[in-house]
């Protein structure tokens, strides 16, 4: 597993607004998922490639990231190449000397903080200020990261400037480009800023850092500064802002008494706007609870109420379909082609990933379209930062026995 920083780029969005969920991290241990560890092949493939000047399709096939979670590593296949490949095109649109994968020091904003820079591009032209480009890969496909004010892609820069500003002529004018790339979301969003800017960014990350040292510093539970802490589990702010959310008369509330859950119809929209801000941390936070509470029964520690039972069981599968033919052949008399049964065509999604990358006519994108339908999705909840086009109302709910059914 990477090594990272107490106060690493990747956390600012939780230290830098909830300085004291640094002490209540503390002791516990670092973890990681099949998804980030997925996102770190992806990140080896896109290193070779703009290193070594090849197409993301020469790694197909090859392994990366062999790593705890997943000891065989992963497989480069076409959907890992396509989506590197847009990252590697995009990175080459912008100008300058290249860095790749470089580790970033910004010490004088974070005792001891380091980060790592995907792609690095210091333009330098004679009649413009100077352009500092600095690209971060996610590769994942779940929450959509943009980079206006991201603080993460903020630290890289001031990283980028310290390591590299004897080198360069960095002044007041010298623009940062400080750019992510989802390629698996198809989202590309691009902050810039002068070197000024970027170092009055700087000096609100030096007092943040500065703050997490302070043993009485403040809590500030929200969707976006407690979704990858640690301590989510356990921290009674994050606890008691999730309740105050979502049940009535909070402050008598007792938690050994039962929940009465606010009506969502007497919420003014204004209400219900903040409320939404924060049903995907709630949902999150209720998981991690679930998760835990499993921990601490395999553990053999006692949960009032609740035990630890069998789920439900997996699917069954054959050990050995050769002995499994013999087996019905011979006792049953049921012969082979009644087992594997009819072939069954590949549904829509699965034959078109076969085309891969491949560029279609039009007539023949319009040839494969015609052959299926799709239904219509139904209406749904978006953030107005979403790049959907809003529709209008066109169909009416029926609140009351949604909601009662509930």
């Amino acid at each position: 597993m990477t090594k990272h920083a107490k106060l690493s780029p990747s956390g600012s969005e939780r230290w830098m607004n909830c300085p004291a969920s640094i002490r209540m991290e503390e002791g516990l241990p670092d973890t990681s998922s099949v998804y980030a560890e997925e996102g770190t092949a992806a990140h080896e493939v896109a290193a070779i490639c703009l290193e070594k000047e090849l197409p993301a399709s020469s790694q197909l096939g090859k392994v990366f990231n062999k790593c705890e979670v997943q000891s065989e590593g992963f497989k480069c296949d076409e959907e890992m190449a396509d989506a590197v490949q847009q990252y590697i095109d995009h990175v080459n649109t912008f100008k300058g000397d290249a860095f790749f994968e470089k580790q970033v020091c910004v010490k004088p904003w974070v005792d001891e903080g380091f980060g790592h820079a995907d792609v690095i591009k210091i333009y330098a032209c004679d009649l413009d200020p100077l352009v500092v480009t600095v690209i971060d890969l996610k590769y994942g496909k779940g929450v959509m990261v943009e980079a206006q004010d991201n603080s993460q892609a903020g630290i890289y820069g001031l990283g980028v400037y310290n390591d590299y500003k004897d080198l360069f002529d960095f002044d007041d004018d010298t623009v940062f480009q400080l750019v992510i790339v989802m390629p698996r979301k198809d989202h590309i969003t691009q902050w810039n800023l002068t070197l000024k800017e970027l170092l009055e960014f700087g000096d609100r990350v030096k007092l943040a850092a500065k703050e997490c040292e302070n043993p009485e510093a403040a809590f500030d539970p929200g969707p976006k500064t407690c979704q990858w802490c640690k301590a989510k589990t356990t921290c009674k702010s994050l606890h008691d802002y999730n309740i105050k959310l979502a049940v009535e008369d909070f402050e008598e509330f007792d938690l050994s008494g039962e929940m009465k859950f606010k009506d969502p119809r007497k919420n003014s929209n204004d209400d219900i706007s903040i409320i939404l801000d924060n049903v995907d941390g709630i949902t999150k936070w209720a998981k991690a609870i679930e998760a835990h509470a499993l921990m601490e029964l395999n553990a053999g520690h006692d949960i009032p109420n609740y035990k630890l039972v069998e789920g439900k069981k997996g699917d069954k599968k054959w050990k050995d379909e050769k002995e499994v033919v013999e087996i019905f052949e011979t006792l049953f008399d049921i012969e082979e082609k009644e087992l594997y049964g009819k072939p069954k065509i590949l549904t829509p999604t699965k034959a078109l990933a076969l085309l891969g990358s491949m560029k279609l006519k039009k007539k023949d994108k319009d040839s494969v379209e015609s052959l299926y339908s799709q239904t219509d999705g139904k209406p749904n909840i978006a953030h107005v930062s979403d790049r959907r086009i809003p529709i209008k109302p066109s169909v009416e709910t029926d609140f009351e026995t949604e909601y009662e059914g509930e």
